[in-house]
């Protein structure tokens, strides 16, 4: 859901794959260390990387699958690691967490709140740069690709805001505030993108509640982040209302 967000340090690492790039945050209270993985995440390229130094900045500016993979360190000030994941994980059970630490001691607890591994300090190159490619390979699978006029564009599932039906084409309006159209029904991505995270309020139109800025339901339009209204058909409204206050009570 869209909430107010404060700025975040964020850096693009562009050196080689940029027509890719992958969307990273890193969280550690400790500057040096950043720094430190901030260089290794420069020298693989490719990369535009947010740097938080609490879990309480980085749970007051995260959204639900912004991230392609987050790496968190564990110790840190009012709230750990693992409690800052646990958080996390009431709404959003794909993005990939590795943590990072001075011992293999909380290994067991990163794995029980479906982390992918954890990273001991000092933390060695090859070993980070595996948790990128398995990115790389994480986000190829979460990605939709759609003819768009004469090229095709891969998209990743998690950016679409919502999708609307207009006359025979889809509309799908992006979180960076692009609006990609495709020839096609909107029951032909239905199966792509996923029910859990994703689901119906009218026949023409999809939507994410990840960005959901509110809800009318005396209009029975859910107005989004980027200002757009979508509406709610009585057919439709009270699940998706259900569905909507489901993914409200777990982010409390």
């Amino acid at each position: 859901m869209a909430m107010a967000r404060t700025a975040a340090k964020v850096i693009k690492y562009k050196a080689g794959r940029t027509a890719n790039m992958l969307k990273i945050a890193v969280c550690d209270d400790n500057n040096e260390e950043s720094k430190a993985l901030g260089k290794l995440l420069e020298n693989f390229g490719g990369l535009k990387v947010s740097f938080f130094d609490s879990g309480e900045s980085f749970l007051k500016n995260y959204r639900d699958f912004e991230y392609d993979i987050v790496f968190m360190d564990i110790y840190m000030g009012d709230i750990n690691g693992i409690d800052t994941v646990k958080k996390i994980r009431k709404t959003d059970n794909l993005t990939p967490f590795v943590f990072i630490t001075t011992s293999s001691d909380h290994a067991l607890e990163s794995y029980k709140i479906g982390a992918v591994g954890y990273l001991e300090k000092p933390i060695k190159k090859e070993q980070l740069y595996n948790f990128l490619h398995l990115a790389e390979a994480l986000k190829e699978k979460l990605s939709i690709t759609l003819n768009s006029g004469k090229k095709q564009v891969k998209l990743r599932v998690f950016d679409i805001m919502y999708a609307e039906q207009h006359a025979h084409d889809i509309l799908l309006f992006m979180s960076d505030n692009r609006v990609i159209k495709s020839r096609g029904n909107l029951d032909d991505i239905l199966p792509v993108l996923s029910s859990e995270h994703f689901f119906r309020t009218h026949k023409s139109f999809i939507i994410n509640p990840a960005h959901i800025s509110s809800l009318n339901s005396e209009l029975m339009i859910f107005t989004m982040e980027n200002g757009n209204n979508v509406h709610i058909s009585r057919r439709y409204f009270k699940e998706a209302k259900n569905l909507f206050e489901e993914y409200l009570f777990g982010m409390g």
